[in-house]
């Protein structure tokens, strides 16, 4: 979700497993909606068993653990891979689920006061779970992972200044042969490169460019066995809509790992904001991570030749 303050028509849970699919809600989706001051977090438990909170070093009758930091990680709908999605501090862990006087949603396993929550937005999300790490569990306790030193370390890093995470893997003039013609309309097809070509090595991949091989998208992102076509496309205003070439739109619907990264506002550095579209052929349109949806609108071109006597 973007915000997890509740489902509204912006703001649904996808990515998940099949009760959120066939109910469009889940326990999480309060997780970081303020009650009285507090936050409430939840996380489903398999086959209801407590949470062994004794791995923390809660006494065995214990009921709760105080002064745990709660880390919220997810699914990412759009790339795949599971990403950090905010965290408590100086949090209370109980073993067993809680009950709260709150309509729909009472269950909770973790509190704390509204200040130490920390919600990310959705362009720092990008600290990946390792992929020998919590596998198909709700709760991950990470002191019995094999590499908890590293991981951790990695991740105070990240905690520290989320918006800076990741830079310096990203090459710096990976496009520059691009960057020749400064007129407006490169420009703003210059800056939405970039700006998809970081948030996708942000998030772990290796991204290279095809864009002068005619395939109908800019770049390839690969990490393992998960790899994205991804064409970018940029506007100088708010998001509003895009042109494909027939190329591109063919491909698009033909690809199911093929993303459209839209970079509106594109030459506002302090404005400019990255949309990942993925195609939803139910409902015959794009939606972006940021809750936007994309009408499709097939429109007709032609070429004009010379004719031969």
């Amino acid at each position: 979700m973007i915000s997890y303050r509740g489902v509204t028509t912006e703001d649904q849970p996808i990515g998940a497993g099949w009760f959120v699919a066939e109910n469009n809600d889940g326990g999480e989706v309060l997780n970081f909606l303020p009650v009285r001051r507090r936050m409430y977090g939840y996380a489903r438990m398999q086959d209801n068993r407590s949470l062994n909170i004794t791995r923390l070093g809660a006494a065995p009758d214990a009921a709760y653990l105080d002064d745990v930091t709660v880390v919220f990680f997810s699914k990412n709908p759009i790339t795949g891979g599971q990403y950090v999605v905010g965290w408590y501090e100086r949090a209370r862990l109980y073993r067993a689920s809680q009950m709260l006087n709150r309509p729909g949603h009472p269950w909770y396993t973790c509190e704390t006061s509204a200040g130490d929550a920390h919600l990310l937005p959705l362009d720092q999300r990008t600290f990946a779970m390792p992929a020998d790490g919590p596998g198909q569990t709700n709760a991950w306790h990470v002191m019995h992972y094999r590499s908890q030193k590293t991981f951790l370390a990695k991740f105070k890093r990240f905690q520290r200044d989320p918006a800076a995470y990741g830079k310096a893997r990203v090459k710096k003039g990976n496009a520059s042969g691009w960057m020749k013609d400064m007129e407006k309309r490169k420009a703003i097809e210059m800056a939405a490169m970039h700006a998809a070509e970081l948030h996708f090595t942000k998030l772990g991949y290796k991204v290279r460019f095809v864009h002068r091989e005619n395939l109908g998208w800019d770049m390839e992102a690969v990490m393992g066995t998960t790899s994205f076509r991804i064409e970018a496309k940029g506007t100088s205003l708010p998001l509003n809509c895009i042109d494909l070439t027939p190329n591109e739109y063919h491909h698009s619907s033909q690809h199911a790992n093929y993303r459209i990264c839209i970079l509106e506002r594109a030459l506002e550095k302090n404005r400019a904001r990255l949309h990942i579209c993925v195609l939803d052929q139910a409902n015959n349109c794009w939606r972006s991570d940021t809750g936007n949806k994309l009408a499709i609108r097939p429109i007709t071109s032609a070429r004009l030749e010379l004719a031969q006597p």
